[in-house]
C-alpha cells in the first residue's frame, strides 16, 4: 500500500489525488497508508491533488493541455472533495 512507483515514485494514495478519487484516498488512508510520503517532487498527495485542482480551475487537463471536457464543473467540485478531505487528515508538522 505504501510502495511507490519506480518512474514517479508515487504511491497508490498520490496516484488516487492525481485522480481526484476521494473515495480511494478514503479507503487508502484507512488502511494505513502514509499521508505525508513524498514523490519524485518531493510533494504528498495533497500537494498533487491541489495542483490537479489548480490546473482544472486553470482550464488545463492533467497534462496541462487546454481542458476541452464539458464537466469542468464537476471536475472541480471532484478535486476540490479530494483536496478537502485529504487536508483534514493530513497534519503538517
Amino acid at each position: 500500500m505504501n510502495q511507490a512507483s519506480e518512474n514517479f515514485r508515487m504511491t497508490p494514495l498520490h496516484w488516487a489525488a492525481v485522480c481526484g478519487h476521494v473515495d480511494v484516498c478514503e479507503v487508502l488512508v484507512t488502511a494505513g497508508s502514509k499521508k505525508k510520503k513524498i514523490d519524485r517532487q518531493r510533494r504528498i498527495p495533497l500537494d498533487v491533488a491541489k495542483e490537479q485542482l489548480d490546473r482544472i480551475r486553470e482550464g488545463l487537463d492533467h497534462f496541462g493541455q487546454e481542458y476541452a471536457g464539458k464537466d469542468k464543473a464537476a471536475q472541480t467540485l471532484k478535486f476540490t472533495r479530494c483536496v478537502e478531505y485529504l487536508e483534514s487528515v493530513t497534519v503538517r508538522s
